[in-house]
């Protein structure tokens, strides 16, 4: 079956097609297999000519992930992407990226090589850093950024906690260990993106406060599977977790 992609997207429909679609066409993708899910039937109207398909989900940045999850046939291959990706690239050495050129068959070889792991969900490196990327694959219990990831569509995927705004990720993460044993993690690939400075960004709304509850949350919901990243830097420090991944028996 082939590849899909899923944007969840509101208010950028300025933008869109200079980034995330973007991205794409430089990198040949089919843009009849590219949906772009939007809030409602007004937002519709603003990205009418953003060039891919829309699709009405849910309002709320955690409501349109769930709706993605469930909107497509049970085994599609789906790529979700934030609105905001600049370039999908690849670390060629410690101090330098490439762009990832041939985006089809690039999505269908993580799908493979997730598949041969027996998982459903795959992801790239969350720090978009040559000298911390490596040349390797890391599977289990393996923080899966939200910015791209790629998933099978799976009926019995549980929803996402709408109090998850602004670590929903962590949790398709923890539900990936799970359901399926682990994520593959590519730690040589990675994202280009804008989440910080494009308004409508994480900014708008990721507060010291609603991170501080997200991180309670995890805690409380999955004890044992995360903890708290102590000596953590950044304006979020003190809200900053990891996850820990079971030792085997």
């Amino acid at each position: 079956m082939s590849v899909q992609v899923a944007i969840p997207s509101y208010n950028r429909h300025d933008r869109i097609s200079k980034m995330t679609l973007q991205t794409l066409r430089n990198g040949g993708f089919p843009m009849d297999r590219v949906t772009v899910f939007v809030a409602n039937e007004e937002q519709r109207r603003l990205y009418a000519s953003c060039g891919a398909k829309l699709e009405i989900s849910a309002p709320g940045i955690v409501p349109s992930r769930n709706f993605i999850h469930q909107a497509y046939p049970k085994g599609t291959r789906v790529v979700s992407l934030d609105d905001d990706i600049r370039s999908i690239v690849r670390a060629t050495s410690p101090k330098k990226v490439s762009e990832i050129q041939f985006l089809e068959s690039f999505f269908e070889q993580c799908f493979d090589a997730a598949s041969a792991y027996k998982t459903k969900v795959w992801g790239g490196y969350p720090v978009l850093n040559p000298y911390f990327m490596k040349n390797r694959v890391s599977y289990g219990l393996k923080f899966i950024i939200g910015h791209m990831y790629g998933f099978v569509s799976d009926p019995s995927f549980p929803k996402i906690d709408d109090i998850y705004v602004a670590k929903h990720d962590y949790v398709v993460s923890i539900y990936a260990y799970k359901l399926y044993g682990g994520a593959l993690r590519f730690d040589d690939v990675g994202c280009r993106t804008n989440m910080y400075k494009e308004p409508g960004g994480l900014q708008d709304f990721r507060t010291a406060e609603l991170q501080r509850v997200n991180m309670e949350a995890l805690l409380r919901d999955f004890p044992g599977l995360v903890a708290k990243k102590n000596g953590a830097g950044g304006m979020y420090a003190e809200s900053e977790v990891r996850l820990v991944e079971p030792k085997r028996k």
